[in-house]
């Protein structure tokens, strides 16, 4: 489970607590329609995230400007940018299966609030998410700024929070979106959707974090 994911679990943990449980009944057909848009995104998610490990990788080995004879605390440092940067790379490649998820939640009617909620949910995610597109996520470009600061640990704080340091996401925004959604959890439930697929659905509302 990813990390954004384990923190849907950990904010879903208490309704489970409480006797959600599992699902006595079939989904209802919006709930079971909202369910597949999700799953076809977490299909989407899965593939496109060893794509950007593989990219990240690939950048990082190829990037001339960090040091030559690198103490293991330097490695550590870069370590954790590194890890942060493939977010970056993953959230760029997830604009357009995420634009199809919004797309498809708001081609099901329902008056359902749990869904309603993670519908508008997902347009606030989305809205964030396009401030990557088309932006420059190559990692040894900000690696170079870096070096020209002296290895700053400013600037290194800046390259570990990309989305929010450098990128100009709105992290309250972020927050309230993926509390909203994992707030849903046990309406979802009562729709007929299981403890696993409520907290997969309510998932895709916290891919950019919690």
């Amino acid at each position: 489970m990813s990390s954004r994911a384990t923190a849907v679990a950990v904010a879903a943990a208490s309704a489970f607590a409480l006797g959600a449980g599992s699902a006595s009944s079939a989904p209802t057909p919006a709930a079971a329609r909202f369910w597949s848009a999700a799953r076809t995104f977490e299909l989407a998610e899965a593939y496109a995230a060893d794509a950007a490990t593989w990219r990240e990788a690939r950048a990082l080995k190829t990037c001339d400007v960090l040091p030559r004879n690198r103490s293991a605390s330097f490695n550590r440092r870069a370590g954790v940018i590194d890890i942060a940067w493939r977010e970056v790379i993953l959230m760029q490649s997830l604009i357009p299966p995420y634009r199809r998820l919004v797309r498809a939640f708001g081609r099901v009617r329902t008056s359902s609030t749990a869904l309603r909620t993670i519908r508008s949910s997902t347009l606030l995610v989305s809205a964030q998410l396009r401030k990557l597109d088309g932006v420059d996520a190559n990692v040894c470009t900000y690696l170079a700024h870096w070096r020209d600061t002296g290895w700053s640990t400013d600037y290194e704080r800046k390259l570990r929070d990309p989305f929010y340091e450098i990128f100009g996401l709105d992290h309250a925004v972020v927050g309230r979106a993926a509390r909203r959604a994992a707030n849903t959890i046990p309406a979802l439930q009562r729709l007929g959707l299981t403890f696993d697929h409520a907290l997969k659905l309510a998932s895709v509302d916290s891919i950019l974090g919690f």
